[in-house]
């Protein structure tokens, strides 16, 4: 004090005669500390409040409180704290002035005279505060209530731009508007302050729980800065430092709570070193009322109050803090839970993954496994999730996403259909893959949909199956199959592809589900058959509303001959391991037609075999160069393992169509050994038909 004194040079900003003026009168006093402490008495005391009869009657019944009540009680309050405040500022001015005697005065009064200014600072800061009347506030019109309009309507306040006075009341008025007490002046003044406990420390250097409870009071009800405030005049104690991380959470400083959080950690337990005031006062604002027994039991309470205000990444600190301290015989399984939460939650997947590596139970890390991979896959962190081991816990793994595979749309989202297939392909399962993705196919056959959808769906059917027969590819060929579930009445399976079905059922409980086995061969008849059909709804949307026109691959081979789809039909025709007799006699009757009217076949399309590339560069009319296509398919799709039943049929169509027509002589060359009784039959026809002369 005497260095403030002798920094500020007061005395030597007093003249002289003031200066002797005043020693003067300070001489007249006899005992100059006990009027001080009377002084003191005047500044933070109070008159006793007697009970009156009256009061007993009142106390019976509501209290009696208005607008007008509140606003002179805080208007006396605030008077009163400047008033004190000034008593108590000349004090401190006298107290300057003495400084160079004030080694043989009593320790304790001094403590008080700082303690009561602090006291009277902190209240007359309070009493300036101003806050906005947030009760006037005034709705919108558009969600005025009945009662609004009534009030309007009495008030005859019909116009919605009516304005509304908002006074700028002090926090004193906020704070006593909130006490359910009388407010009867002198009494109710006075007791707010003394309720306040501001003016009741006896010491600068210590903090009663009545200024703790009152500070955090005001960040209670949100009132954050001036709490900060009135925090700044107290000494950093283990209650000040809590209520100031709470305050801290508030203001968006989240760190600087976290660190005060931590400072205070050790105030906690039979070792703390607390006295018991300062135990008292830290206990009073502790979220419980009561002083935790140990420094686990704070770090849970810190976790929880991080997890309340959203601040999850905090919040697993102290829950990491919190099992590092963790006695040997409390279950920290929720401990473990909420830190692989708060992990996921903030997608630090790494950190996740340690850990459910970490924690020893399995429970959790059973469930935590499948919501890391969830959110791994909402996030589209699928890289991440594939590339880390889960070395023991893979199968938990291929639960989870088989699941989702099983129970979600496969055209939303994440694709978790995808995600597996690249899972098991990353580990080399390559048959499960192949699995995967023709489940897949199968849940996409199932959606319904307009033209345009069904041809999307046909694509990423096509895509599974693709993606099936190359995983099974990867194997050796004895072992590229797999085993898959199949429904006796799966209605919308191709009827002619014949199923390899196991012995016995699974699971015994469902008597209508059955194993089968699907192999390379499968997953080709199923893919080409379905590229057959998405080409078939192309070119004729119509298709869709009869469902059974395509059902058959011998109808949709039939259909793609005669929609002159002739070298896509063979083809799909040989990998379906199909007859292709039909498909030959349309195309000997279109080229029966183009030698004898080339104009209206010009009108069809025959862009899939008379004008491809190779064929309309071939020289020759269109009727020879339809011939020679004819020739050429027969050669690569007829022969010995048909036994020429496609040259035989060509050669019956011919003779169906006009039996004085001479047949190509390649035709009869190939007849000529393979099917000579048919030759001689032929010859026969004609000699009856006079033909041959």
């Amino acid at each position: 004090m005497i260095d403030q004194v002798q920094r500020s040079d007061l005395k030597d900003a007093i003249d002289e005669g003031t200066r002797s003026w005043v020693v003067t009168r300070l001489q007249d006093i006899d005992e100059l500390e006990k009027s001080i402490r009377i002084i003191l008495d005047l500044s933070a005391g109070f008159d006793p409040e007697v009970k009156r009869e009256e009061d007993e009657v009142e106390l019976l019944l509501p209290p009696t409180r208005s607008e007008w009540r509140i606003a002179i009680s805080s208007s006396y309050i605030s008077t009163s704290i400047n008033a004190r405040y000034d008593i108590c500022l000349a004090l401190m001015v006298l107290l300057f002035f003495l400084a160079e005697d004030l080694r043989e005065w009593d320790p304790s009064l001094l403590e008080e005279v700082f303690a009561v200014f602090r006291g009277l600072a902190m209240l007359r800061r309070i009493a300036r505060q101003s806050t906005a009347d947030q009760r006037h506030d005034r709705p919108s019109d558009k969600v005025a209530s009945t009662e609004d309009v009534i009030a309007r309507m009495g008030n005859m306040q019909v116009s919605g731009n009516h304005t509304h006075f908002a006074p700028a009341l002090s926090l004193i008025h906020r704070l006593l508007s909130q006490s359910g007490e009388h407010v009867e002046l002198p009494s109710s003044a006075h007791r707010f302050l003394d309720n306040t406990g501001l003016l009741q420390s006896t010491s600068p250097a210590r903090v009663t729980h009545y200024e703790a409870s009152f500070c955090d009071r005001l960040r209670d009800l949100g009132y954050n800065g001036i709490a900060q405030e009135m925090l700044a005049w107290l000494p950093r104690t283990p209650a000040i430092t809590f209520v100031s991380a709470r305050v801290c959470i508030n203001l968006g400083r989240s760190d600087d709570a976290v660190y005060l959080m931590e400072k205070i950690s050790g105030s906690f337990g039979p070792n703390s070193g607390l006295s018991f005031e300062d135990s008292e006062t830290l206990s009073s604002v502790l979220p419980g009322k009561a002083l935790y027994d140990s420094e686990f039991a704070f770090y849970l309470e810190a976790s929880s109050i991080f997890r309340t205000n959203g601040l999850t990444q905090h919040e697993i600190s102290f829950l990491r803090l919190a099992l590092s301290v963790a006695p040997a015989q409390v279950d920290t399984a929720d401990l473990w839970y909420g830190l692989i939460r708060g992990h996921i939650d903030l997608c630090f997947w790494d950190q996740a993954y340690a850990a459910i590596i970490a924690t020893p139970f399995d429970s959790v890390r059973k469930e935590c496994i499948s919501q890391l991979v969830y959110r791994m896959c909402e996030e589209n962190a699928v890289e991440a999730l594939v590339s880390l081991n889960f070395a023991g816990f893979s199968a938990e793994v291929d639960d989870a996403l088989a699941f989702k595979a099983r129970n979600t749309d496969p055209r939303v989202r994440p694709f978790y259909s995808r995600i597996l297939y690249t899972w098991y392909t990353r580990r080399g399962d390559h048959r499960s893959a192949a699995r995967t993705m023709f489940m897949r196919a199968r849940k996409l056959q199932e959606v319904s949909g307009n033209s345009a959808e069904m041809i999307s769906l046909m694509g990423d059917q096509m895509e599974s199956y693709l993606l099936a027969i190359n995983s099974l590819s990867l194997l050796e060929e004895k072992n590229a199959w797999f085993v898959v579930r199949t429904s006796t009445d799966y209605a919308s399976e191709p009827v002619s592809r014949k199923r390899r079905k196991l012995v016995q059922n699974l699971p015994s409980s469902s008597a209508n589900n059955s194993s089968e086995i699907i192999n390379l061969e499968t997953l080709r008849f199923d893919y080409t058959l379905l590229s057959a059909r998405q080409r078939l709804i192309r070119r004729d949307p119509t298709l869709l509303s009869a469902p059974d026109a395509l059902l058959s691959p011998s109808l949709v081979i039939l259909r793609l001959g005669q929609g002159n789809h002739f070298d896509f039909a063979m083809t799909t025709a040989r990998t379906l391991n199909l007859d292709m007799s039909e498909l030959f006699v349309m195309l000997t009757t279109q080229c029966m037609r183009l030698s004898k009217n080339p104009d209206a076949i010009a009108q069809e399309d025959t862009s899939d075999w008379l004008l491809t590339d190779n064929v309309a560069s071939w020289p020759g009319s269109p009727a020879d160069r339809g011939w020679r296509y004819l020739k050429m398919a027969l050669e690569q799709y007829d022969g010995p393992e048909t036994d020429f039943a496609y040259s035989k049929a060509t050669l019956e169509a011919i003779l169906a169509h006009d039996r004085t027509s001479s047949p190509p002589p390649w035709l009869v060359h190939i007849l000529e050994v393979s099917r000579y009784s048919l030759l001689l039959n032929y010859f026969a026809l004609l000699l009856c038909s006079g033909s041959i002369f």
